[in-house]
């Protein structure tokens, strides 16, 4: 299955990641990451993946009755092949809750994933999910998943009055509060760089971050990933279905 899954803590730089990864390929992008300077980056709403439709209107108070269901013809027209990037897939994918509506529309969302984003001569798409969470993700989206990407942002922190500094990662469970140098209270974060960590499978994944087994295929440190923050913003899936249930 076309299916990428990208982890890390807050701050580790997985979504500048998928932004930089849709640079790298010069193909149709739908995401609900804003892209700002790609113009084959569009933005997918919650109507291009669920559609509402009335099927009637209550007898007492006239208000409508809905159905929903997946919106397959918008996906079945956009010329392929094309790479899909959702962030914030815990939100909605959550095993806790997998028999949510809107969870279970999405995973069937997740199995019409390789029709999707096609597969030609031009090449073949992706699917990128993003999020912060492995084991709130719906198992299903879990077992799809032919590639795993683990990021952590490496960074100097820096305080803005003395300039005393040390190196810092996003795995760290907490920074200074206050510069042990000269008691300053404000801090900037440079010189980023991220160190990724590729596996074949969740399983594999799993395997290297709960059991210590060095089960990834791939380890390597990205320099440029400066160039890329601040080229994108995050939204919340909350906004993307934002009005689509308000009946």
């Amino acid at each position: 299955m076309p299916v990428k899954i990208f982890y890390g803590n807050v701050g580790s730089g997985k979504t500048a990641m998928a932004r930089r990864e849709m640079g790298l390929i010069d193909r149709p992008v739908y995401t609900n990451i804003n892209v700002y300077d790609l113009d084959y980056a569009h933005k997918i709403t919650g109507e291009h993946i669920i559609k509402k439709t009335i099927i009637g209107h209550k007898k007492r108070s006239g208000h409508p009755i809905y159905k929903y269901g997946l919106n397959e013809k918008f996906w079945r027209d956009i010329p392929k092949p094309i790479d899909i990037y959702l962030d914030e897939m815990h939100n909605y994918m959550d095993a806790r809750r997998s028999t949510s509506r809107i969870n279970v529309l999405l995973s069937n969302y997740m199995s019409m994933i390789r029709r999707i984003v096609g597969d030609n001569d031009d090449g073949v798409g992706d699917g990128y999910f993003i999020s912060q969470f492995d084991n709130r993700l719906d198992r299903n989206l879990r077992q799809m998943a032919h590639q795993v990407r683990y990021h952590i942002c490496h960074f100097i922190f820096q305080c803005r009055n003395c300039g005393w500094y040390m190196k810092a990662h996003s795995d760290m469970p907490e920074l200074p509060k206050i510069c042990p140098s000269c008691g300053h209270v404000r801090f900037r974060k440079t010189r980023h760089k991220i160190e990724v960590f590729r596996f074949a499978s969740h399983e594999k994944y799993e395997f290297w971050k709960y059991r210590g087994l060095k089960t990834y295929y791939r380890h390597y440190i990205v320099n440029d990933i400066q160039d890329f923050l601040g080229k994108y913003e995050r939204l919340q899936w909350d906004d993307m279905f934002k009005g689509l249930y308000d009946d």
